[in-house]
């Protein structure tokens, strides 16, 4: 079904199709879900990886970070000032859940995959 833009609408006079376009009940401020209910693994480290799915996280994914034993080694970039993790870290990596896993061994290999 093909509607008028609020734009448009605004333009003709038409209030009621003004109203419709611009409110609707899923529609809340500040809250972008268009990627809710998508689960992504993130095995990658440093910068470039990590701000993408953190983009993906911000629309509604479910992102899962993968870390070495050793932990990101991003966590140690810049002056390390809340808990010994950097601030680009915790830029790129909010809103992600996270998990150690070995993945050179084979239970840490199994776990992933």
């Amino acid at each position: 079904m093909v509607r008028a833009s609020p734009q448009r609408a605004e333009a003709y006079g038409d209030a009621k199709e003004v109203a419709r376009l611009r409110w609707h009940p899923d529609r809340r401020p500040g809250v972008i879900d268009h990627l809710k209910g998508l689960r992504v693994v993130d095995v990658s480290q440093n910068l470039a990886g990590p701000y993408c799915t953190q983009i993906l996280a911000d629309l509604g994914a479910e992102v899962i970070k993968v870390e070495p034993p050793t932990g990101d080694a991003s966590r140690a970039w810049a002056p390390p000032l809340w808990g010994g993790r950097s601030p680009m870290f915790l830029s790129v990596n909010r809103g992600k859940r996270s998990i150690q896993i070995d993945l050179k061994s084979e239970e840490g290999k199994d776990l992933l995959w």
